[in-house]
């Protein structure tokens, strides 16, 4: 097959990372693989005030052109082709077999192009409803595109709020990067966690509970990394700033729990990453990690509605050492089966190959 993936912008995201990654598999499986990025990012902010607007194209595209020399070398393996283009329109998109959308950005678009450009898809990872007119993302569901999804809250959200059938697809994790051979237990414990903008992601109940742990247990050493920092970061908190996979490849294994404050998401990588280098993981239940985690088996979940959930998690593990290296061999083991990227490329592939028959 060819096929095409439509990004709104290149960047390093959580979610062009799974593209990436699918892109990579999919031309490894024997398919003409292109992905497509307009010249300048498509804004979230369209149709809005405008000085947001040129504010937020200046700064992508500005990221794009530092960050695409990077993400070629890092994630597009096996010659994947990456265009540039003026705008995503038949002029400059080339027949293909199957057109995926993977951002609500570029559904509409991608529903534009002609028949010719493929079998219309529209990948969702998310309820893009954050920095956004919020009646323009609710009507890229209503689309009729063939829909895919990351996780069972995302497909279950998506049919029970816009009435849409979904295909469930949970995304796939390279654990040949994410993973730890040599790992080795801290006398002195290292609890990592991200920053993030997004109110979703409730950094603020992260730093609560570092600052209720660090009272607790004076001994523990605290990480936290981010694209820049966001939040008033306690500063008994080693803040990473800008790190690239590998450096957080190198947190997850150093460190021996990775706290998951999130209060919805569609999926939810880091947790998945940090189990792959045998980090143990505390938790809010939500997006995908009830998916592939067990609570008390393969990590502990917090209750979100408790302030105190991911404190009482956290504290559990540091006071029973057998129960936190149990947890971490067999958070490692468990995700390591459920997200192998190779079956879930292929579990994608065949997504694409039954709408063909349809």
């Amino acid at each position: 097959m060819k096929i095409s993936f439509i990004i709104p912008e290149l960047c390093i995201t959580g979610g062009n990372k799974m593209i990436f990654n699918y892109a990579s598999g999919l031309n490894s499986l024997g398919h003409e693989v292109t992905i497509y990025c307009p010249y300048t990012p498509l804004s979230p902010y369209r149709r809005m005030f405008k000085p947001f607007y040129i504010k937020y194209q200046t700064k992508k595209t500005f990221q794009s052109i530092l960050d695409r020399k990077k993400i070629q070398k890092e994630f597009l393996w096996n010659n994947i082709e990456f265009k540039f283009v003026p705008f995503i329109d038949n002029v400059f998109i080339e027949d293909a077999d199957a057109v995926i959308a993977s951002a609500w950005t570029t559904a509409s678009y991608a529903y534009r192009l002609y028949p010719s450009k493929g079998r219309k898809f529209y990948y969702i990872q998310d309820y893009e409803k954050w920095n956004a007119n919020v009646k323009y993302v609710d009507n890229s569901y209503y689309l009729p595109m063939r829909k895919i999804t990351t996780s069972k809250y995302l497909k279950d959200l998506l049919f029970e709020k816009f009435g849409q059938e979904s295909t469930q697809v949970l995304c796939g994790i390279d654990f040949t990067k994410y993973n730890n051979l040599s790992k080795v237990y801290n006398e002195k414990k290292k609890i990592t966690f991200y920053d993030h903008t997004l109110e979703n992601r409730n950094v603020s109940g992260a730093i609560y509970t570092s600052i209720k742990l660090k009272e607790k247990f004076p001994d523990l050493e605290f990480y936290c990394f981010g694209r820049e920092k966001y939040h008033e970061i306690p500063t008994f908190v080693n803040f990473v700033k800008n790190a690239d996979d590998k450096k957080i490849i190198q947190l997850y294994c150093e460190s021996d729990i990775f706290i998951y404050p999130a209060f919805y998401e569609g999926f939810g990588a880091p947790p998945a990453e940090a189990m792959g280098c045998k980090c143990v993981v505390v938790g809010n239940p939500t997006g995908a990690f009830p998916e592939y985690s067990v609570n008390g088996e393969t990590a502990i979940w917090a209750d979100p509605s408790d302030p105190d959930g991911l404190f009482k998690g956290v504290s559990l593990l540091l006071e029973s050492d057998t129960m936190l290296k149990r947890i971490s061999l067999a958070g490692y083991n468990y995700v390591r089966k459920i997200l192998d990227l190779d079956s879930s490329t292929k579990r994608f592939e065949k997504v694409l190959l039954d709408s063909g028959k349809e």
